[in-house]
């Protein structure tokens, strides 16, 4: 009887622990998850070379430590634990809370999981979602609903990016930075707001881009601003699409 050679035994091996491998997987593998992505550099596009310009960009590496925000913990516990560089991740549930960051160069990012957002329901109870003074801040991908005030707003942060939020009904403002400088706000869907949807007030250097705005007396307002740069949005069914004002008494 004819011996198999050493090379087909060997294949077969090969063949074999491929089919288990793919067998295991099938059956007992777990299931594939779906998340944003964390960011292997978080780079602010809008520090760095120059003062007075938006055609900049930042080459700080994320270096710091992830905080994990899950349903039933608190978003501004992880601020208050967070260190400049670091990123928070917050995941699918319901936070009613303020949150307030006082510290530069903090990321807070939600994680989408098969269509599911860390939402911020302010219950019509709470004055703001978002509330930041630091620079270097970074809020993206998360739900916000139901708020008095506002659903994001800076006061005097520089060197910011609000990005990818979904928010409904918060108020007079939706996102309202002011006095800041070097911003990016980008991809936002903002309904049902009183007064503006994206309001940048006595600002210098902010990109509003690709953004989706309807159903509210203002879509787009940019007041006593420098240099800033309004392309490529979607605004409808508001009672003013665009607006730009230079306000007397105003910075």
């Amino acid at each position: 009887m004819k011996k198999k050679s050493p090379f087909l035994k060997i294949l077969g091996s090969i063949v074999l622990l491929g089919i288990g491998v793919f067998l295991g997987k099938s059956f007992f593998g777990q299931n594939t998850v779906e998340t944003v992505p964390i960011p292997s550099t978080i780079k602010y596009r809008n520090i760095g070379l120059k003062n007075d310009t938006t055609e900049v960009a930042s080459n700080r590496e994320f270096t710091g430590k992830i905080i994990e925000v899950r349903k039933g913990s608190s978003i501004q516990d992880a601020v208050k634990e967070a260190n400049p560089g670091d990123l928070i991740r917050v995941y699918p549930g319901t936070y009613s809370e303020n949150v307030y960051i006082d510290k530069d160069d903090i990321s807070l990012q939600g994680v989408v999981i098969k269509g599911e957002w860390p939402t911020l329901d302010g219950k019509k109870e709470i004055n703001d979602a978002f509330l930041y003074s630091g620079n270097g801040i970074l809020i993206e991908n998360f739900k916000i609903i139901n708020y008095k005030g506002n659903g994001i707003m800076g006061q005097a942060g520089n060197n910011f990016i609000i990005r990818n939020n979904w928010i409904i009904d918060t108020g007079v403002y939706g996102i309202f930075p002011q006095y800041g400088k070097n911003g990016l706000v980008e991809h936002n869907v903002l309904s049902k707001i009183a007064d503006a949807a994206i309001y940048i007030g006595m600002c210098d250097n902010v990109d509003v881009r690709h953004n989706e705005v309807f159903d509210n007396v203002a879509g787009i307002e940019i007041e006593n601003s420098r240099h800033c740069l309004v392309e490529n949005n979607y605004a409808h069914n508001n009672t003013g699409g665009l607006l730009a004002f230079v306000t007397p008494a105003f910075p």
